[in-house]
């Protein structure tokens, strides 16, 4: 992952970490329930990505590849979720 990269997962990590510090302010079943649910699926889809990566190994066609496919992963998981 690239600096912008590393910075997004952090920031995931972060929203992570306030949803489940806050889970009691918010109603089960809320909207913002649901959002906490799936910034932590993206987060897992994530370290799965990362751990099916070589140390290098990769070409740069394969690294575009991925980094598009978390990217289309994530906005349809955030899309599906404001709709």
């Amino acid at each position: 992952m690239n600096d912008r990269e590393t910075r997004r997962y952090d920031m995931f990590g972060r929203v992570q970490t306030f949803g489940k510090d806050n889970a009691s302010d918010f109603a089960a079943g809320s909207k913002a329930t649901g959002h906490f649910a799936a910034v932590t699926q993206v987060i897992k889809d994530l370290d799965t990505e990362k751990a099916k990566q070589g140390g290098g190994t990769a070409t740069a066609k394969e690294v575009l590849r991925l980094i598009e496919l978390i990217r289309s992963r994530v906005l349809e998981r955030f899309h599906m979720e404001f709709m």
